[in-house]
C-alpha cells in the first residue's frame, strides 16, 4: 500500500469526522431551538389560560348579578303580581343568564383544551431537558 493511498484514507476519515462533528453541532442547535420554541409556546399558553379564567371569572360574576336581578324582579312579581315593566325584566336577565351560561361552557372548553395542551408541553420540556 502506498503512501499516497494511506494519506488519502486518512483525509477522507478526517473529512468524516468532521462532517459527523458539524452534523452533531447541527443537531445540537436545532435541539436547542425546539426547546426555546416550546418554552415559548408554553408560555403563550400559560398566558392564554390565565387570560381565559379571568375572563370566566367576569362571567360568573356577571352570571350572578343577573341572577340577582331576576330574583329581584320575581319578588316584585310575588309581591305586586303581574306586571309588564317586571316580567320584561325576568325575561330579559332569563336570556342573559342564558347566554351567558353557554359563553362560559364555551370557555371552560377552550380551557381544557389549554390546560391539556399545558400539561402536554410540560411533559415535552421534561423529556427533552433530561436527555
Amino acid at each position: 500500500e502506498s503512501k499516497e493511498g494511506q494519506s488519502r484514507r486518512g483525509q477522507a476519515a478526517q473529512a468524516a469526522l468532521k462532517r459527523a462533528e458539524a452534523a452533531e453541532v447541527i443537531r445540537g442547535q436545532n435541539a436547542e431551538f425546539e426547546i426555546g420554541l416550546l418554552h415559548d409556546q408554553l408560555k403563550s399558553s400559560e398566558e392564554q389560560r390565565e387570560e381565559l379564567l379571568a375572563e370566566m371569572s367576569k362571567q360568573v360574576e356577571d352570571h350572578e348579578e343577573l341572577r340577582k336581578k331576576r330574583g329581584h324582579a320575581e319578588q316584585r312579581v310575588e309581591r305586586y303580581g303581574e306586571n309588564p315593566k317586571l316580567q320584561a325584566d325576568i325575561d330579559e336577565a332569563s336570556a342573559a343568564e342564558e347566554k351567558l351560561m353557554i359563553s362560559l361552557r364555551e370557555a371552560e372548553q377552550k380551557l381544557a383544551v389549554l390546560e391539556a395542551d399545558v400539561e402536554q408541553k410540560r411533559v415535552l420540556l421534561q423529556l427533552a431537558e433530561s436527555t
